[in-house]
């Protein structure tokens, strides 16, 4: 048996239940993940099955489930959804990586961008980029530039599109888009992606960033969700991304 955090009704937060359930065996094509709890999924393998050709069992690995279910101490998953985690990230990195990363990554693809730029002001100038805009002093309406792409984690495309020139791609992450001109696409659950991105992690140009509070031990789960469901902000902030396209 194994501890696991389950709900059996819809509601707030307290409906969570931290209880025993049963270990699942892996198949021919799976792993079995003891998993370092997070967003997403961490571990190490302590089983595979038969058809298991890239990983050992001790080998660290992390990725992201096609359906919810990771607040366990253990989870299989398909071997191709998996990748080996980087030696100079730690479990708690790791774990915060796959949905953003994949969210990211699926959502340039979409747009058709190949080649991208890398809330506090501060900190996302930290990372690479070369213009910001504080959302919290600078409304859509007083942006005059407009760019080739608008990435929307804020969750309201009507104004991101105000910043985008004629015809350019806006993503926005929201369920529902809430621009009549936006298509809607799921996130696809991939190993490759991540594959495709241990490079920038194991030489530091792409980086994990913690919430400054976490992380929260495996027994205090309700305590993390009410944190996430707060009003307090977390860190770091939502932000929009502008993109000019690079010559």
């Amino acid at each position: 048996m194994q501890k696991a955090w389950f709900y059996e009704e819809y509601g707030p937060k307290d409906v969570q239940q931290l209880g025993d359930v049963l270990i699942p065996y892996p198949q021919t094509d799976q792993l079995l993940v003891q998993v370092v709890p997070g967003c997403d999924m961490v571990g190490v393998v302590v089983a595979k099955g038969d058809g298991v050709l890239r990983f050992d069992v001790d080998n660290e690995a992390e990725g992201k489930l096609r359906q919810l279910g990771f607040l366990a101490e253990f989870v299989v998953l398909e071997e191709e959804l998996v990748v080996v985690k980087p030696k100079n990230v730690s479990f708690e990195e790791a774990a915060s990586l796959p949905v953003a990363v994949q969210t990211t990554v699926e959502g340039f693809k979409i747009a058709g961008f190949k080649k991208e730029h890398t809330g506090k002001v501060d900190f996302v100038k930290g990372l690479g980029t070369d213009k910001v805009v504080d959302y919290t002093k600078t409304s859509s309406e007083g942006v005059e530039e407009k760019y080739d792409l608008v990435f929307d984690t804020i969750v309201d495309s009507r104004k991101s599109y105000m910043v985008a020139k004629e015809d350019a791609p806006v993503i926005d992450i929201t369920w529902l888009p809430s621009n009549p001109r936006a298509w809607q696409t799921n996130l696809t659950a991939s190993g490759k992606i991540l594959e495709e991105l241990g490079p920038h992690l194991e030489s530091g140009r792409l980086k994990a960033v913690i919430d400054r509070t976490g992380p929260f031990p495996f027994s205090n789960g309700i305590e993390a969700f009410g944190k996430k469901l707060s009003s307090l902000p977390l860190f770091p902030p939502p932000m929009i991304l502008l993109m000019h396209l690079m010559n």
